[in-house]
């Protein structure tokens, strides 16, 4: 809605078809007008997703990236038997944003964990070890 200076509409209220018909009027008219909409959205999506992962950074939720840093300088990331390795600790709500971006098996599937923690610079605050030897 548009209002004036004093804070009073300047149109009145649109009905959903009124919406409908002025989308309808935006949308693309041929492959190059898709093609600049999706680039821009994809750019958006990419925005907002380094936004989410940001403010989970900037919280440092339980200390869990204090601590993986701490972690990374030790090398203590070693079962005691040698035979399985602590690569990640993620806090919820990191975990949430990549199951939504990534998908819900991005824990489990390699390449998509690699995604969100290996090649993402902000997923790599997770990782308890160097992101080069995963």
């Amino acid at each position: 809605m548009i209002v004036d200076n004093s804070g009073n509409p300047i149109e009145r209220p649109k009905s959903q078809e009124e919406v409908l018909d002025r989308l309808r009027g935006l949308l693309p008219k041929n492959k190059e007008q898709e093609k600049i909409l999706a680039t821009k959205i994809a750019e958006l999506m990419e925005f907002n997703r380094k936004n989410k992962m940001k403010e989970v950074l900037k919280s440092d939720p339980e200390g869990i990236f204090e601590d993986n840093a701490k972690r990374k300088l030790r090398d203590d990331n070693w079962s005691s038997g040698r035979q399985y390795r602590r690569i990640a600790s993620i806090p919820q709500d990191m975990v949430y944003v990549a199951e939504k971006i990534w998908g819900s098996d991005v824990l489990t599937n390699r390449e998509k964990f690699k995604e969100a923690f290996v090649k993402d610079e902000a997923g790599r605050y997770c990782l308890t070890v160097d992101h080069k030897s995963i």
